[in-house]
This record gives C-alpha cells, structure tokens and sequence, in this order.
C-alpha cells in the first residue's frame, strides 16, 4: 500500500510575506477583540507635531532656553579699553562721546550680600565704534564732569534697565537725562521672553556672554583682567543689539 504524500507546506507569495493568519477567535467563533489602548497611548506613540516657533516681525526667535543659549559660542569684547581714572583723561573722552551716535552704557555698583544694603556706582561704560571707555568713578575729584553726555539728545546711550542706572547715578549728583533707549523695553514690545542682556545677545546676535564677573568688588582700585573684559562686553554687546535692531527696522521699514 503507498503512502499518503505528506501536505507540502504553503508558499510564501510573490515578494516574500508570509500568508496572513486567520482571526483570533473567541469561544463562540467570533473574532476576538484586541484590547483598548489605554487613554493618552495613542498620542505618546504617535510622533509629536513639530511645534511652531514665535518669532519676531523681523525673523528673530522670541524664546530660547537656558540649554539652548548654553550651547552658543562665547564672546567678549576684544577691542581697545580706556579706564579713566584721572581727572585729566576725562576732556579727550568726553570729546570722542560726544562725536558718538550710539553709545553701549552701563554701571556697575559694589555688590551687597545683605538686604536693605546698597552701594554707590564704581563704574561706567561706554562703548564707542572704535574702544570701550571704563570710568572709574572713585579716584575721580569731579565726576560731574561727565554727566553732560547724560543730557546730551544727539546721542543714543542705549542699555539694559538703563532707569536702575540713572537712578544711581542721581544719588551722585542730579541728572536730567536725554536720548537714552532701554533695549529691555524694545524687546519686550518686540515680543522676546528673555529681555536681559545675555538673552538679547543670544536671541538677536547669536552668541552667549559671561556674566561670571557681575558679582565681583568694582570698588576695588585696579580692576582685573576678567573684570575689565566683562564691562567693556556688557556695553559693547548692548551697542551691537541696538545696531541689529536699529539695521533691521531699516530694511522692513
């Protein structure tokens, strides 16, 4: 008697894929239902749609993270400084500021690590297109000589809470102040989340700056090398952002 020929077992079809399987079924013979996904899987599989980035009328981004501005190149000022701290430098200075169009400005004060305390500004800055002029205010007889460029309307001084500034210079000696643009309030206007110095300088220029130095002695009589780079930076940086600014409000304008 011959043998029954064992069943050959099914052909994969043309390109390779197995046969598909039947339907599960149930005790009853209906096909059988896969569970439900659970409330929320769906959309943590799913892959997130891309999230739409705020900008700016002028292309720039209105919010960056901590991480993300981490992340940048680090720059600082490497031009010329002058430090003044002799009465006698203060008519030349006062003549190249008064030629300026623009002017980086800041102050930097003593810190205070108690509450309720608080010092007097040690420093101002001011950048001009060719140096950064530091001012050191301690060592000087008469301050007050320079407290016409505060007034001066043809000239742009334009910083970050530039009003904190002027309020301590006015315990120096009374200023009335003129021209002075806060890029604080222009970028929040703009619409920027980070309105500080670093934020503005990253959001806008593209590059992340040191604040390393902020909290260091500027009464101290000889400032050092990481000191002087910090303040010169801070009003360097501040003149380059309002250039940015001022440039792209041309073009779209």
């Amino acid at each position: 008697m011959r043998r029954a020929r064992r069943a050959a077992s099914p052909r994969s079809p043309p390109g390779g894929r197995p046969p598909s399987r039947p339907p599960r079924r149930g005790a009853e013979g209906a096909p059988r239902r896969e569970p439900p996904v659970p409330a929320g899987r769906e959309a943590a599989d799913a892959p997130a749609a891309p999230e739409t980035v705020p900008v700016t009328v002028h292309g720039w981004r209105t919010q960056w993270s901590s991480e993300e501005i981490n992340q940048l190149p680090l720059r600082q000022y490497d031009g010329p400084v002058r430090i003044i701290k002799d009465d006698a430098d203060v008519p030349d200075m006062m003549r190249v500021l008064h030629q300026e169009r623009v002017l980086g400005f800041d102050t930097e004060s003593r810190p205070s690590f108690q509450r309720g305390q608080s010092f007097p500004v040690s420093l101002i800055q001011f950048a001009t297109v060719d140096a950064v002029y530091l001012v050191q205010i301690e060592p000087l007889k008469h301050p007050e000589r320079i407290w016409t460029i505060f007034g001066a309307a043809d000239v742009i001084k334009t910083g970050v809470a530039i009003q904190h500034d002027l309020r301590k210079l006015g315990d120096l000696s009374a200023i009335t102040p003129a021209g002075f643009v806060d890029l604080a309030t222009i970028a929040s206007r703009m619409g920027f989340k980070k309105t500080g110095l670093r934020g503005l300088a990253a959001a806008i220029l593209g590059v992340r700056v040191s604040k390393g130095a902020q909290r260091s002695n500027w009464a101290r009589e000889d400032l050092t090398e990481a000191q002087v780079r910090y303040a010169a930076t801070d009003a360097w940086v501040a003149r380059e952002i309002y250039l940015a600014i001022a440039a792209r409000e041309d073009a779209t304008a």
